[in-house]
């Protein structure tokens, strides 16, 4: 449970490089083997190296902390293999702004990493709890 006093703390993360390979598996159907195999198959997009999920956030945290959203992502665990630069992020933070825009869901956080973004350093916006 989140504590009413829990106030947002800056934060800086560097975004890295991961590239995803999507690929035909034989359990696809014929016309989705024919799209993927016409696409290129690899994706790049920025990394931050955690796992998050979506947390409401209390009424008092909100007006408190003067926050746009009533949710945020939630880190339960950093990725221990990742060579990323997230060590001012621990795994109880929850991440309610990335690079100045408000961060509600793990979606809005996908949306922001970008790939120009790969190799800058960002500001977060986390509540400790």
């Amino acid at each position: 449970m989140l504590s009413n006093q829990a106030l947002r703390q800056p934060k800086y993360v560097v975004c890295l490089k991961k590239t995803f390979k999507a690929r035909a598996d034989t359990k696809s159907p014929q016309p989705l083997k024919e799209y993927l195999a016409g696409l290129d198959s690899t994706t790049t997009a920025a990394y931050l190296g955690i796992a998050g999920q979506l947390v409401n956030l209390t009424e008092r945290i909100i007006g408190v902390n003067k926050l746009q959203k009533k949710t945020g992502v939630y880190i339960f665990e950093k990725v221990a293999d990742a060579n990323v630069s997230n060590n001012e992020l621990r795994t109880i933070d929850i991440i309610v702004d990335f690079d100045g825009k408000p961060v509600g869901s793990v979606d809005d956080l996908h949306r922001l990493l970008k790939q120009e973004m790969i190799g800058i350093r960002k500001h977060i916006l986390s509540i400790n709890c």
